[in-house]
């Protein structure tokens, strides 16, 4: 009889460097062995939910979390429900991941589970707001965020403290308070140095001030850093951002094209908000161009009409009349 032992070892190192295609060949031996080696199924379940959530097979993931989460001692069932509930809120289930946010948040004898989902709320509010254009959501994410950061000193996890501050100047850009929005970013730069997200959103920003040159090079570092962290959700969002400042430019051609990347993207990490609003502004923007080209044509077309045959024919021909 093989041991798992290896597998499970190799599974854990594959996940740790992002091989994904190594990582799934050893976990299913791994689960496989389970069935001789009962006393790793707990461990080999819980790795094999992780690993396929940041794969982005979120389906195979919640699969596997309600299979892992009966096995688990309590943190790491909690440390389940709650990627059960980012899955939840990525896949658009909005007020299904607030319930679990919610109940979890209620964990005092578990702090770091309690603070994580204090502020995975605070990240679904802005959400419901996108969804809903309601601004009490926005309202409900900043009183999350600073009961967060009025306890910084409390944990030791700058990663967190990071995520808080991402989440709170995202909620400010959503508000247009966009200086305010850039001084809290600014603060996340303290703990977290090498995240796209943050990058992405400073670009974003500048963007909204009208500074180009920099909005440009925090989509440079945004993109390296998904690259070499294959994080393709956030390579998405520095192509959205790209098209923001190609429409600020007026080249909505590429603008669209730039939307388009963004949507593969998005299609491939499974994120149907985002999705949706990327093919919304391509047909937004199309229908702008086609617009522009009416506009043209009928003013290419009365110049032209006006030249050979004089000003009289203005008082027969309406040149404003809407096309549709």
């Amino acid at each position: 009889m093989e041991n798992i032992e290896p597998y499970l070892e190799k599974a854990k190192q594959s996940l740790e460097e992002k091989d994904f295609k190594r990582f799934i060949e050893n976990i299913v031996i791994a689960k496989h062995l389970t069935k001789s080696y009962t006393e790793y199924r707990p461990e080999v379940l819980y790795q094999y939910a992780i690993g396929l959530y940041k794969l982005g097979d979120y389906k195979g993931a919640y699969e596997e979390i309600e299979e892992a989460i009966v096995v688990q001692e309590p943190e790491k069932k909690y440390n389940l429900i709650k990627i059960k509930g980012i899955i939840l809120g990525k896949l658009g289930a909005l007020e299904d991941a607030v319930q679990i946010f919610e109940r979890l948040s209620k964990l005092d004898e578990y702090p770091r589970i309690k603070i994580g989902a204090i502020n995975n709320l605070a990240w679904v509010y802005v959400y419901l707001f996108k969804q809903k254009s309601d601004s009490e959501f926005l309202k409900k994410a900043i009183e999350k965020c600073n009961s967060l950061i009025t306890q910084f000193n409390l944990f030791d996890d700058n990663d967190l403290r990071g995520k808080v501050l991402i989440n709170l100047g995202t909620v400010y850009w959503y508000q247009k308070n966009f200086k305010e929005s850039l001084d809290v970013f600014n603060e996340a730069l303290k703990y977290v140095k090498d995240h796209p997200r943050l990058f992405n959103n400073l670009a974003s920003v500048y963007v909204q001030l009208g500074e180009t040159e920099k909005a440009y090079e925090f989509i440079d570092k945004a993109e390296l850093i998904a690259d070499r962290t294959k994080n393709y959700f956030e390579k998405a969002q520095s192509y959205v951002i790209l098209a923001e400042l190609s429409e600020y430019n007026e080249d909505y051609l590429r603008a669209i094209d730039y939307y388009q990347v963004a949507l593969d993207h998005f299609i491939s990490v499974q994120a149907p908000l985002e999705i949706y609003e990327c093919f919304d502004n391509i047909l937004r923007l199309q229908a702008k161009i086609n617009r522009e080209s009416i506009k043209l044509m009928k003013e290419n077309f009365k110049n032209k009409v006006l030249n050979s045959l004089g000003e009289e024919i203005h008082l027969k021909l309406d040149f404003e009349k809407e096309v549709i």
